[in-house]
């Protein structure tokens, strides 16, 4: 039931598959994750897909800063970044395709799904959440992390986008993405 405009947006997909080990060398545990081949993507699929990162410069400036006032540094991964962003109304529909293997593991998983199966055994899925691959992925991220920094109270720097300031009384805090 994929509109005829919209066929045009689905994407083929993989999963990389990865082992985890213990730091002893153990069998840890086997992570997977589903990433969309964005080469595919038609450029109407998107408007911007650049995102900022922080400049050298100003990495090292928050190092003198932190040595300075003896600040505490701290770094974060956020698992599963791009998952966090979520489409909107104004982003363009997009459809991943499954291949066959891992459609057939996802069916088992979900039975309900077993209706929208392919013949050939494939599944097409329409994303409400940005993934790895996409090309706009990184960009619906970044927009995501800078509402909710400013939504806490941070400033983002006009110096650096990548930037933000907030301070309360005689203390601060310094982040940069």
């Amino acid at each position: 039931d994929i509109p005829y405009d919209k066929r045009g947006n689905i994407i083929t997909c993989f999963m990389f598959i990865k082992h985890k080990t213990k730091p002893n060398g153990d069998y840890d545990k086997t992570k997977a994750r589903l990433v969309g081949d964005g080469s595919r993507q038609a450029e109407h699929m998107y408007d911007l897909v650049s995102s900022s990162t922080v400049a050298l410069s100003s990495v090292f400036i928050l190092l003198n800063i932190a040595t300075y006032f003896k600040c505490q540094i701290i770094t974060f991964d956020i698992k599963g970044a791009f998952l966090h962003a979520k489409f909107k109304d104004t982003d363009e529909v997009t459809y991943i395709k499954i291949p066959k293997e891992v459609a057939d593991v996802w069916v088992e998983m979900d039975p309900a799904s077993k209706k929208y199966q392919a013949q050939d055994g494939t599944l097409i899925l329409e994303l409400n959440k940005f993934i790895y691959g996409l090309k706009q992925s990184p960009l619906k991220f970044q927009e995501l992390l800078t509402e909710t920094l400013e939504a806490l109270g941070y400033t983002r720097l006009r110096q650096d986008r990548c930037l933000f300031r907030k301070s309360k009384a005689s203390s601060f805090s310094l982040l940069s993405t």
